[in-house]
């Protein structure tokens, strides 16, 4: 016998049934969706309805990276705060890098489920990055998505045509415990262009005002200097002054590098700044040897150039001779 209450829900579950089909949402996309796993924020903050062309070409090139996780997160998520408080009997033991990608770092195992994922969608691995912590890919826009699962679109971003998913991106739930985050798939346009561009002179260095403080908290300021009218007060309370600024046997000290057996030796440091200061050399010596530090000896300081230079953008950029402060301090 046939109840009208079945025949309630039966009817409601077939228009249920002919909504989904209208809106491309049938039960194996459904089904999809539930063995993948969001990134959430993987989307990036101008990729919104109100600033979108149209849909992106499925032929179009895309690129990427995707960063692996380190295994066993809790453990060293409980290492580090471990290293890192006074109270704890590992205080200051800390690993080395060998220690730590033998023990955290993603295996070749790790790596071949997410080449096995990525080509599977058509991408092509491009580059596998030292100590396993990336995978570089490379393919079109439809690989993208498939391998994704989302759209991409192209919106109108800083004035110009930019692409990028038009949601967050997803990975399968069999990888979803080594994929770390992925960057790269979107294609805003570049703020700088290559071209010959002459050194500039830099500018004034730039000085702490006085009064500043030796230590964070030192002098509270109150009033101005050599005036008596009251400074006015932040949420209730006078702020003390920025400090003067840390030599580098402070900074050493801050580290836990003073008293360990590290020198520096055989390490080489690189720094990748916009422009180039021209006094970059002389700069770095007069600090060190300043404040009881040895100058560069030769050979152990370069700047690399590249074969063409960079134009600032005009409204966004500063120009090169600000750089140049941060260059040194660096």
């Amino acid at each position: 016998m046939d109840h009208p209450q079945r025949r309630g829900k039966l009817a409601l579950a077939v228009i249920l049934a002919i909504v989904l089909a209208s809106l491309g949402l049938g039960t194996q996309a459904l089904a999809q969706g539930k063995s993948h796993v969001l990134l959430r924020g993987s989307s990036p903050a101008w990729a919104k309805p109100s600033n979108e062309i149209r849909a992106a070409s499925k032929t179009r090139s895309v690129s990427g990276r995707v960063y692996l996780k380190p295994r066993h997160k809790g453990e060293l998520d409980a290492l580090v705060r471990a290293v890192s408080d006074p109270s704890s009997k590992q205080y200051r033991h800390f690993i080395t890098p060998a220690q730590y990608r033998s023990r955290f770092g993603p295996t070749s195992s790790d790596v071949s489920a997410v080449k096995h994922w990525l080509t599977g969608a058509g991408l092509h691995v491009t580059n596998v990055s030292a100590e396993n912590r990336y995978v570089a890919v490379r393919g079109t826009v439809a690989q993208a998505q498939k391998a994704f699962g989302v759209k991409f679109k192209l919106y109108r971003h800083r004035g110009k045509e930019a692409l990028a998913p038009a949601g967050d991106l997803s990975v399968p739930k069999q990888v979803s415990d080594k994929v770390l985050g992925v960057t790269g798939l979107e294609s805003p346009q570049p703020i700088v262009k290559p071209v010959k561009m002459g050194s500039a002179p830099p500018p004034p260095g730039f000085r702490n005002a006085r009064p500043c403080s030796l230590y964070y908290g030192q002098l509270i300021a109150r009033y101005k200097a050599n005036y008596k009218t009251p400074l006015p007060k932040f949420q209730g309370s006078y702020r003390p002054y920025a400090v003067c600024g840390y030599v580098p046997s402070q900074l050493r000290g801050a580290y836990g590098v003073t008293n360990s057996s590290f020198t520096g030796k055989g390490a080489t440091v690189a720094i990748t700044d916009a422009y180039a200061a021209p006094t970059i050399l002389k700069d770095a010596n007069k600090y060190a040897t300043r404040h009881g530090d040895q100058a560069f000896r030769t050979g152990q300081f370069s700047q690399i150039l590249p074969k063409k230079g960079f134009v600032r953008h005009p409204k966004i950029c500063q120009p090169p001779g600000l750089w140049y402060g941060e260059e040194t301090s660096t």
